[in-house]
């Protein structure tokens, strides 16, 4: 992971914190045999499924009417967002990530 990386994820960190989080995560992952940004992402994406899931089958969530089924019941409706800043955020990922899951050989989008 480079410096710009960990800056961007971590605002507030000087930069020797910064440095020294750099050197932990290169020890971690020679430890692991992996590299840290591969298992990052593959555990936001188990967590990012497992919470839609929980919100879907919640029938009192408060972002369950969010997850809507489209008539053909194999994937969930996409919410339209013109922000960048939307399409990042939990609700939109997970449904991609849901639609995925629901077929894996279609496109998300």
């Amino acid at each position: 992971m480079s410096v710009q990386k960990v800056q961007k994820r971590y605002k507030s960190l000087s930069t020797t914190l910064t440095s020294k989080l750099l050197h932990q995560m290169k020890i971690c992952s020679k430890t692991v045999g992996q590299p840290l940004e591969k298992m990052y992402e593959s555990a936001y994406q188990d967590n990012t499924v497992r919470l839609a899931n929980n919100m879907v089958s919640e029938p009192n969530h408060v972002l369950n009417g969010e997850y809507e089924l489209l008539p053909s019941k194999q994937r969930y409706r996409i919410p339209r967002f013109n922000k960048i800043r939307l399409k990042n955020s939990f609700l939109y990922q997970s449904i991609l990530k849901l639609n995925m899951e629901l077929n894996p050989r279609s496109d998300a989008c």
